[in-house]
This record gives structure tokens, C-alpha cells and sequence, in this order.
């Protein structure tokens, strides 16, 4: 790895925090400087709707009073300073959340009982990504997302299944995405002194499935945890809250193009969106009982995240972080040698400069070249469907190396 080859493994993890820290903060006071003089702006569009939103929350009224917001309020209320005391108080947030991801990514590591060192390099992969660094800085607040994810990872590996299904409730009500974690994060939670896996007789598989005290009180947690800001959400703003936040993205047609390969469906007659829907839930099953022990659950969530951006019916660069912020934490369990990362890199991001090209010519040359957005958007799937086939084939769990053992 390039940042062990640099020596990041030796210094401390609080170091890396600070100056992760540090480079945000001079990021987003660059990004006020170039607002201020260049006619391309750095801050992202949509911190300027969320902005608008906890205007009008600060003067008394309902953030939907905004166009295009769709979010949860209390994101609005969160950003209310930016009204009181400064525009960037919603990017110093965010960006202190995106460090915080980098610190639950070294806890998670050390969770899963690998090394010190291993811990802060796969935390330093996330600290200094200039995808991260750029994203938060420019006022997404899909950090506070990605905090959220990897706390509730942490929680169910030191077994505190009420934190742990708080913040995944809470989680579902922010973004509805996060909700694909369901079914691995049950099967994640087995009794706390139940026999390994690799051990378990095959008629006793029903028992995985069956509800137990550590599962009842995840769900229990998770039911509150939606239910409350949502409930809270919908006596203050009523029908506007749930049409708005939650019934929009399920009744939207998208018709832009985007990195889906069912976009082109869509624009053509705007179906499909089942057929979209049929792979996801398939694979997504799949991977979530295959890799169903608590110790494998980075990486089961982090292919989950992978197919379901992959194969959803909208798929932007954005969604590409849902994913991002638990690779980290999944890598220590990959045998993937350096130069095989740095295929696995250049074949991702060749994928996507390829459908950034045709889409450039399609948007601002104005050529008919739809047809060819999605032949691109299809080699792109191809191109991630052989990514996660790779990591899938390369990954040692415990599981794997215990019959390795067994068999010298």
C-alpha cells in the first residue's frame, strides 16, 4: 500500500485526526475564496437548498417552503447557525463527521481484532481521499450518513445492539437507502456465545434466522429510532415531510442520464423501474447470507452498498461515497497485491471517464448520443461487477483461514 510505503502506519491515529482535520478547514476556506472570485463555484448546489431550508426553519416556517428539498428537516435545523453565525457552519460540521468516519473506520479494524498499524492506514485511506476531502468541504452532509453507517458497524461488533439500532433508525429516516442494511445487520447479530459458524450442523441454518434477545432488542432500537424524529417530523410539517423526504424517491422518474444501466429505459417509455429493482434484491440477498458472521460484516456491507449503487435506477458520482466509507475497513481482509489495486483503480475510474466523455458530448455539445451514454453506463457495470467479483474471490475471513489451518 502507498501509505505504508509513505509510513502513515507509524504515526498515531490522533495525529492523523488533526491534520485531517486541518486540511478540511483550509479547504472550505479555499472554497470561500474561489466563490468569492471565480465564476465556477466550489460549494455544492445542494448546501445552498439545505442553507435556504434552515433559513426559512430560523424564521419559523417549514424548510419544504424551499424547492427542491428533500431531505429530513432536522438537516435544516442542524444548519440553522449558518443563518446566526456563518454560511460555512453546515460544511464545519459535515467535515468534522467526515473526519469522525475516519476514526470509526480505525475502531471498526481494531474491532475485528487486526493489527494497530493496519487500523490507522485503512483510516488514513479514507482521512486524505481528495474524493472525501472535496465532497465534504463543498457542503454535502453525506458524511453525517457515512458516520451513522460505520457507528452502528461498531456498535454490533461490541455487541451494543441498542445503540447500534438507534442510530441505524435514525440512519433510515435520514437517507431511505441505508435501509438495504436490514437483513445482514440481523443476521449479524448472533448470541453472543453461540459456535462458530464453520462448526454449525447444516440443519441447524434455521436457527440463524430465528429471532433471539440480541436481534429483539436491535429491532426494537431501530423501530424507535425511525419512528421518533419521523413522528416528531411529521406533527410539525405535516403531509409536505412525508411526500417531500420519504414518498418523492419512490415516485420520481428520472429521466437525465446517469451512470444507471437502466437509464436509457426509463427515458425511452419510464419503466423498468421494477426490472431495476429484481437484480438488487436478488444479489443483495445472496451476499447478505453468504456473509452473515458479524466478523465478515464490513465487507458484507460494503458489497451490499456496491450492487445496490451498481444496479439502482439512478446511480451519480455522489452515491459512489455510500459505498467508499466502508471499503476502508473491509481492505485488511483482501489478499490484493498493490499493483493489483492500482489495476482495480484505474479500471474503476477508466469506467467512469468513459461515460463522462459521451455524457459531456450529449450535455453541453448537444449530440444525440443517448444510445452511447448507455453502452458506456453498461461497460461501467461490467467494469464493477468484475471489481466486486475480484474482492469476493480475494477475501479471507476467519471462517476461510480456520479451514485453511485445518487442512496443514
Amino acid at each position: 500500500m502507498v501509505a505504508q510505503k509513505l509510513g502513515f502506519g507509524k504515526i498515531r491515529i490522533h495525529h492523523h485526526l488533526l491534520l485531517a482535520g486541518i486540511l478540511r478547514a483550509a479547504l472550505i476556506a479555499f472554497g470561500e475564496w474561489q466563490d468569492r472570485n471565480f465564476q465556477v463555484k466550489y460549494t455544492d448546489v445542494d448546501y445552498h437548498v439545505v442553507s435556504d431550508g434552515a433559513t426559512y426553519v430560523a424564521q419559523g416556517l417549514s424548510p419544504f417552503l424551499r424547492e427542491t428539498y428533500r431531505y429530513t428537516p432536522l438537516l435544516a435545523v442542524l444548519l440553522v447557525p449558518n443563518v446566526f453565525v456563518h454560511p460555512v457552519f453546515g460544511k464545519m460540521v459535515f467535515s468534522v463527521a467526515d473526519v469522525l468516519v475516519g476514526l470509526y473506520i480505525y475502531r471498526v479494524v481494531k474491532a475485528v481484532k487486526l493489527s494497530e498499524r493496519k487500523a490507522v492506514l485503512c483510516a488514513a485511506l479514507w482521512l486524505y481521499n481528495p474524493m472525501t476531502l472535496t465532497i465534504s468541504t463543498r457542503g454535502s452532509w453525506d458524511s453525517l450518513l457515512s458516520l451513522l453507517v460505520l457507528f452502528v458497524v461498531y456498535a454490533v461488533l461490541k455487541t451494543r445492539d441498542i445503540a447500534a439500532g438507534l442510530a441505524y433508525g435514525f440512519s433510515v429516516h435520514c437517507k431511505m437507502y441505508t435501509a438495504i442494511y436490514a437483513l445482514p445487520l440481523y443476521l449479524s447479530l448472533q448470541p453472543k456465545h453461540s459456535m462458530p459458524k464453520q462448526e454449525q450442523q447444516p440443519e441447524t441454518w434455521l436457527k440463524t434466522v430465528l429471532p433471539n434477545k440480541r436481534r429483539a432488542q436491535f429491532c426494537t432500537a431501530a423501530v424507535v429510532g425511525f419512528v421518533l424524529p419521523t413522528f416528531l417530523c411529521f406533527v410539525t410539517y405535516g403531509n409536505r415531510f412525508l411526500q417531500e423526504a420519504f414518498f418523492h424517491h419512490f415516485t420520481r422518474k428520472d429521466f437525465r442520464h446517469n451512470f444507471s444501466p437502466f437509464f436509457y429505459l426509463l427515458y425511452l417509455d419510464g419503466g423498468g423501474a421494477f426490472l431495476a429493482f429484481v437484480p438488487q434484491a436478488i444479489l443483495m440477498t445472496i451476499i447478505s447470507v453468504k456473509y452473515s458472521r458479524v466478523n465478515d460484516l464490513p465487507l458484507c456491507l460494503f458489497c451490499v452498498t456496491y450492487v445496490f449503487v451498481a444496479f439502482n435506477k439512478v446511480c451519480t458520482s455522489q452515491y459512489f461515497l455510500w459505498y467508499l466509507c466502508l471499503l476502508p475497513a473491509a481492505l485488511p481482509k483482501l489478499n490484493i497485491t498493490l499493483r493489483n489495486s492500482f489495476l482495480l483503480l484505474a479500471m474503476w475510474a477508466g469506467g467512469q471517464a468513459l461515460w463522462l466523455a459521451e455524457a459531456y458530448y450529449l450535455e453541453f455539445e448537444g449530440k444525440p448520443l443517448f444510445l452511447n451514454v448507455w453502452v458506456a453506463g453498461l461497460i461501467f457495470l461490467a467494469v464493477n461487477t468484475f471489481i466486486l467479483c475480484f474482492m469476493i474471490f480475494n477475501y479471507s475471513s476467519q471462517t476461510t483461514r480456520s479451514k485453511k489451518q485445518k487442512q496443514k
